[in-house]
């Protein structure tokens, strides 16, 4: 579904650019309407040349990632520039100089400027991966001072399609920087998704039914959200039915369970059980489904802190675009980045079952899910309210986990 913009796009016309040759020199004249330098090319004596191709380029001695987007998204992009570039912030542009002095920008959406540019050459098109679209074209100023190289990219955000323009004078970018500008552009993700509000099913509101195993019982999940909807106001009924070593086929072969939720006794299913065999698993998840898309309620797989990952990625490929809660990952990321005992989520016997802190944990994503907000600190009669908050610090009110290298070097647009 994220990927529908981009590859709508790859299917038009690819038209077959020009030959790329290591030429170019220095910086033009010339302001901008938003008062930056003219992004484009001339020799140093300042004469204009005809082409493109009569101009020596500079070539860049090393390259670096630089992470451009909006604050809003999770997914930035990624890109292969120079490392002499400095990118500074001007509006909702950020300008692009070196030791040379202002070279180009990135902008929001398309070329604001076009009316001063020709093309130079034909445009070139790819699909750099599944989320990131490329064009490239070489202009012509139209007063002949110069020339530029302008990238186009469309991409896929967790928001939605974005769109950045990067141009930058012709001499500015060798072969090699052109080459990397335009294949190595890829999206990365920042962080998690805290998926708020992702339920959009006004049945899961009224009733949720959680699906699982001893994990579900040693936790609590079932009994801490019911307290979180009641200390917040919400008419949920909470069901959550925990049967030793059940997987997703104990369910899916339980016929009046598939009959009392084709019955509609429940707003939404979250199911848990992803073990043993992968495609025996499958196939009982797409059982559930059924079920679930008969009564018109959603199910949301909701794997528990020890479950199969490659059973869990199994139903993930073939239904990519499913509800997901990915539980047993937000454990693992409040151990690992968070730093949080792998002791304050698991009790120590065989399996490693999960403590009422993971409960918390798991109710909390359901929660925010399904009612688009974070539950509220409140004084619990089912868990330790003053030892959790304190354990689990800003997660309570902050969800989120960073997945970069905490040095990177970001460029946000507001």
């Amino acid at each position: 579904m994220k990927k529908a913009v981009v590859i709508l796009l790859l299917l038009s016309t690819l038209l077959v650019g020009c030959v790329h040759q290591n030429v170019g020199v220095n910086n033009s004249g010339g302001k901008e309407p938003d008062g930056s330098t003219v992004a484009g090319s001339t020799s140093p004596e300042n004469e204009t040349v005809d082409s493109y191709q009569d101009v020596v380029c500079y070539p860049a001695q090393s390259y670096g990632t630089y992470l451009i987007g909006y604050k809003a998204d999770v997914d930035l992009l990624s890109l292969q520039l120079p490392k002499s570039w400095v990118l500074t912030k001007k509006r909702s542009t950020y300008l692009i100089s070196n030791e040379r002095g202002e070279i180009g920008k990135i902008s929001l959406g398309a070329a604001q400027d076009a009316e001063f540019w020709e093309p130079a050459c034909e445009e070139e098109r790819h699909q750099a991966t599944e989320t990131v679209f490329v064009s490239k074209i070489i202009e012509k100023r139209i007063d002949g001072s110069g020339f530029r190289h302008r990238y186009t990219f469309i991409y896929q955000s967790n928001n939605g399609g974005r769109t950045l323009t990067l141009t930058v004078n012709y001499a500015e970018a060798d072969s090699d920087a052109q080459n990397l500008i335009y294949s190595a552009a890829k999206t990365k993700t920042m962080q998690t998704d805290p998926k708020i509000g992702i339920i959009t099913a006004p049945s899961a509101k009224n009733s949720v039914l959680i699906l699982g195993n001893s994990f579900v019982r040693t936790s609590d999940v079932g009994d801490i959200l019911q307290e979180m909807c009641l200390k917040t106001g919400k008419t949920c009924f909470v069901t959550a039915v925990s049967r030793g070593y059940a997987t997703i086929s104990t369910y899916a072969s339980d016929t009046s369970m598939l009959d009392s939720i084709k019955a509609k006794n429940y707003g939404a299913v979250f199911i848990c059980g992803c073990y043993s065999s992968a495609a025996e698993q499958l196939n009982s998840y797409e059982t559930l489904r059924t079920a679930c898309n008969t009564a018109g309620i959603p199910l949301i797989l909701f794997p528990a802190h020890n479950e199969s990952l490659d059973t869990i990625n199994r139903i993930r490929n073939k239904y990519p675009d499913d509800l997901f809660l990915n539980w047993r990952e937000e454990i693992n990321n409040l151990i690992n980045k968070k730093r949080i005992s792998t002791w304050d989520f698991c009790i120590n016997d065989e399996h490693k079952h999960s403590t009422p802190l993971a409960g918390y944990v798991g109710a909390h994503m359901i929660y925010r899910a399904i009612f688009g907000e974070l539950p509220p600190k409140y004084q619990s009669t089912v868990f330790n309210s003053a030892s959790y908050y304190a354990t689990l610090g800003d997660y309570v009110t902050d969800p989120v986990f960073r997945l970069d290298n905490l040095s990177t070097v970001y460029y946000y647009f507001d």
